[in-house]
């Protein structure tokens, strides 16, 4: 039990090939564009807040929990998994120049794969 106090759970996606995660505590659910629009959620591509080249096949919507829940478009929703929060490691200095070092704050190496942790919450405010 004291292990999970130091673990932090993040939701894993990929987005033009770089892999991401963000914080299960901001995920309501996933959901499929066409449902995402039926329910009339206020819907944000992940790249408008964030610069990436490559192509792009958006294929879901998670659902952000907040006052008005509002949907972030992403490529592929990967697994939740637990990282240890000392293997947490700050924004890498390539991406501390952009415009979205808030949005993108940190990175993690999974299976020996660096994953860049997300805040949607931060994503949602950047014009």
């Amino acid at each position: 039990m004291d292990d999970d106090i130091r673990k932090l759970q993040v939701f894993t996606f990929n987005a033009r090939g770089v892999d991401m995660a963000v914080d299960i505590a901001q995920i309501d659910r996933v959901l499929d564009v066409d449902e995402a629009v039926e329910r009339g959620l206020k819907i944000k591509s992940f790249y408008e807040g964030i610069s990436f080249h490559g192509r792009t096949a958006i294929s879901k919507v998670f659902m952000i929990k907040d006052e008005i829940p509002f949907g972030i478009l992403i490529d592929k929703p990967g697994d939740i998994i637990s990282v240890p929060l000392d293997s947490l490691r700050p924004l890498p200095a390539l991406l501390s120049g952009s415009k979205c070092p808030e949005a993108i704050w940190g990175a993690v190496l999974v299976n020996n794969k660096v994953v860049l942790l997300v805040d949607f919450y931060k994503l949602q405010n950047l014009e």
